[in-house]
């Protein structure tokens, strides 16, 4: 492991490359989340699966975007502004 493998200690800095990937696949996930919902409301092809299915894939996002952003603001293990973080985006989630 190098100096710049972080793991999960959210005070270390965090290679640009990583917030980069990070930040594009965030971006695709989202835009194709959105044009999911939007083709199934306009062909009316909506199921219960795929709707369990959709917010499934949202909330294991929730999680990975909360670890993403802990790491990028470098708060640290300890204090309120990791819990911060991740109870808030995952509490407003709900």
């Amino acid at each position: 492991m190098t100096e710049k493998d972080t793991g999960f200690d959210f005070d270390k800095d965090v290679p640009p490359l990583s917030l980069f990937i990070s930040g594009f696949f965030q971006f695709a996930y989202l835009f194709f989340d959105n044009l999911d919902g939007k083709q199934a409301r306009r062909t009316k092809n909506s199921t219960p699966f795929g709707l369990l299915m959709d917010h499934g894939c949202d909330v294991f996002t929730t999680i990975l975007t909360c670890f993403t952003l802990s790491h990028a603001l470098c708060v640290g293990n300890e204090g309120f502004a990791s819990f911060g973080i991740f109870y808030g985006l995952i509490i407003g989630f709900y």
